[in-house]
């Protein structure tokens, strides 16, 4: 079934049902060796346990340490798989001769660089996908109320304004890595809840999508740069980098202008009124 929430499925059953898919999409990941997939999906794990974070109690700190550690196992791995790919959209992008060639370069060199070592970390987290399946079973009970979840979308939106306070302060790559981790918790919330009302919602988490990109677009070029040997082609990633967070910024600060608890109370809103919908008896019309 999908990353979501089905207004008619209690949410102890959505939430357990969700974790148990994304631990099978990440072994599925990792048997193929895409290190990008296994950490996305553990990315929506983690914000799938921020979402229920205060009816799992102790379960969310083992299970959120879990995850960030299975995370960081793949991250070098991914950095410099991001790095390669930073560098291709680079490539594509330009049109002079001489710099696609001098793109093509690096890139080519650190993509060597990504073969070696990779699949002792993949090998690593794939063995421990059954104890974490066999982990739901031990999960506290989860009340089938907007509560449950309302704490964490309220949480989520509320870190995301601190973040974006503090980048705005003072943009530094950690500083927007931060932020951008932060949006892409609370993207992971609206495609949760995104049944909640879909044609409002599809269109909200699009925006943030785009947010997210460019925020992730940046960082992978932040991360590029001290690995590039040419100077040329380190001052065009530097450029194109500083372009990108200058935009995610402006976005930002239209994303976290809604308070957190106005949007609490308007995802509750929504859930009420979906949840009327669906327990509502199906029409039928006259022969």
């Amino acid at each position: 079934m999908a990353y979501a929430f089905e207004p008619s499925e209690p949410i102890g059953d959505a939430v357990r049902r969700i974790a148990g898919e994304q631990l099978d999409r990440i072994a599925a990941h990792l048997r193929d060796g895409d290190v990008h997939g296994a950490r996305k999906r553990i990315k929506e794990s983690r914000a799938l346990l921020r979402l229920a974070r205060s009816p799992l109690g102790d379960a969310f700190d083992a299970e959120n340490a879990w995850y960030r550690d299975a995370a960081n196992r793949l991250s070098d791995a991914r950095d410099i798989e991001s790095v390669v790919e930073a560098l291709e959209r680079l490539r594509k992008q330009t049109i002079n001769a001489d710099m696609r060639k001098k793109l093509t370069i690096e890139r080519r060199r650190l993509a060597r660089r990504h073969a070696r070592g990779a699949q002792q970390r993949i090998d690593a987290v794939a063995g421990e996908i059954a104890d974490a399946r066999a982990r739901l079973a031990s999960w506290p009970a989860i009340e089938d109320r907007f509560a449950s979840i309302g704490d964490g979308a309220e949480r989520t939106l509320r870190d995301g304004r601190r973040a974006f306070a503090r980048a705005m302060e003072s943009p530094s790559a950690e500083r927007l890595h931060d932020l951008r981790k932060r949006v892409k918790d609370h993207w992971y919330h609206v495609q949760l809840l995104r049944h909640l009302w879909p044609d409002v919602m599809k269109g909200y988490a699009s925006a943030i999508e785009q947010l997210s990109r460019a925020l992730g677009e940046a960082n992978d070029l932040a991360l590029a740069e001290p690995l590039i040997h040419d100077e040329l082609v380190r001052e065009y990633a530097g450029s194109r980098r500083a372009e990108l967070e200058w935009n995610a910024l402006d976005a930002a600060s239209r994303l976290f202008a809604e308070k957190p608890r106005a949007w609490r109370k308007r995802l509750r809103g929504y859930w009420r009124a979906a949840h009327v919908t669906a327990a509502a008896p199906a029409s039928t019309s006259s022969p």
